[in-house]
């Protein structure tokens, strides 16, 4: 009666655990499932559900919510859609990031993947990192494939 008593024990507390294991697991997959339906509004009037990543042509993009709380610049598809490559290194640059505008060529020496800002004369988008300094970076990429200028900017050339 003793050994049996023993192993009715043994079997009741590995079913508390069991059971215990399994709440938890379910607790963290129902978190998992509202914060990924969770709905945003951004900036440029889409919603969408959160995204954590995306491809845009090779390249992952991680696409991240403001820590601040306030609306995000665009939502992951006019992210991706607003999304070039840089004329230096062929990174990917998406709203948000600074760039700078380099000149100087003709037609024929424009990188494959690169995306010509301005056809006279011929100007092509950089990110901040293929910027020869500070001082040429001169704005930040937005939704539309523009540039909005910093105000210290002046509004010249850069070949």
């Amino acid at each position: 009666m003793d050994e049996t008593f023993k192993w009715l024990m043994i079997m009741a507390v590995v079913y508390l655990l069991v059971t215990i294991v399994v709440s938890y697991l379910h607790r963290q997959q129902r978190k998992k499932q509202q914060s990924l339906s969770e709905t945003y509004v951004a900036q440029c009037g889409h919603t969408f559900e959160k995204k954590l990543a995306m491809i845009v042509g090779k390249h992952i993009v991680r696409y991240h919510l403001p820590k601040d709380g306030s609306l995000p610049l665009c939502c992951p598809e006019c992210l991706k859609a607003s999304a070039i490559h840089c004329a230096g290194c062929n990174g990917i640059i998406v709203p948000g990031d600074n760039v700078c505008l380099y000149g100087g060529m003709t037609p024929g020496q424009v990188p494959k993947n690169a995306h010509v800002f301005d056809d006279d004369p011929i100007q092509l988008v950089y990110c901040a990192h293929c910027a020869d300094n500070k001082d040429h970076i001169i704005g930040t990429w937005t939704r539309g494939k523009r540039i909005q200028y910093f105000e210290t900017t002046q509004y010249t050339n850069i070949n």
